[in-house]
């Protein structure tokens, strides 16, 4: 029953470590300092406060599954607020643009304007963007659950096990899960640096077999959201992960130890008694 237990306990302690470092990637200022360090801003249409606001707002219609209006009013209001500001660069093709969306109309309703926009993907978000932001969200919120369980079932288990007296079960499960969860990430970590494009393009081919995961390299969400974001991204996950499964491993060693001495204090003592 006992190894039963630090297996599960194990596995679900690795799953926990994983999901540290899902919820640091996930963190509204994680998005905001990515795309402020990544975010192309020499082409998008947008200035560098309103390109970094628009990933922060879609960061939060992805994970928080915000209203898909709030995002689309967002957007409408940068545009307006750029479509004629010479210091971007770029004010005849956005006179184009605004021309064609009707812009200047603030009577026109924001998802109108919005949707117009989406026509154009250096300046909206159509339809296939929002539907590949969907299925991310629908990805997360079913992942959540099962994230909060193994993290309830890890310290329920490793509680458990120690009053039991199972000190040392209880530390090689600390160390075991995570140490593999460790050698896993450092071939991840390893696949990405030598190719990060097509390690990419394997992970979203697996969590999205639909395959509607690819966009313009000059699109919205792009320009918000380009590579080296993904890149700093994946460091984070990976190091936030490291530092978990560290700490557990640390843990778990400071158990055995433990759960070692204990018998022998448990003789000496034994033996002292029988001496008096």
């Amino acid at each position: 029953m006992k190894r039963l237990l630090a297996c599960l306990c194990s596995l679900a302690l690795a799953v926990t470590c994983l999901a540290a470092g899902f919820a640091a990637c996930a963190a509204p200022a994680t998005t905001r300092a990515l795309t402020t360090a990544y975010g192309d801003f020499a082409t998008t249409p947008y200035g560098h406060d309103q390109l970094v606001d628009l990933a922060v707002l879609t960061r939060d219609y992805t994970v928080d599954h915000i209203p898909r209006a709030t995002l689309e009013e967002a957007i409408v209001d940068a545009a307006r607020a750029s479509a004629f500001d010479e210091s971007l660069g770029k004010s005849p093709q956005w006179k184009r643009v605004a021309a064609a969306t009707r812009l200047s109309d603030e009577t026109q309703p924001a998802d109108q304007v919005a949707a117009a926009l989406g026509a154009w993907p250096a300046f909206g978000l159509d339809d296939e963007v929002y539907s590949h932001l969907d299925d991310c969200y629908a990805l997360i919120s079913g992942a959540l659950p099962w994230l909060w369980l193994a993290a309830a079932i890890a310290a329920a288990s490793l509680v458990i096990l120690v009053r039991a007296g199972h000190v040392r079960t209880a530390g090689s499960a600390l160390i075991a899960g995570p140490a593999a969860l460790l050698a896993f990430m450092a071939v991840c970590g390893i696949a990405a640096a030598i190719d990060f494009e097509g390690f990419f393009a394997l992970f979203h081919g697996v969590l999205f077999p639909q395959g509607n995961w690819t966009f313009p390299a000059d699109s919205l969400l792009i320009c918000m959201l380009p590579e080296g974001f993904w890149m700093g991204m994946g460091a984070l996950w990976l190091a936030v992960t490291l530092a978990a499964c560290i700490v557990s491993v640390v843990i778990g060693r400071l158990l055995m130890k433990r759960g070692a001495t204990a018998p022998v204090r448990e003789r000496l003592s034994s033996k002292q008694e029988g001496t008096k």
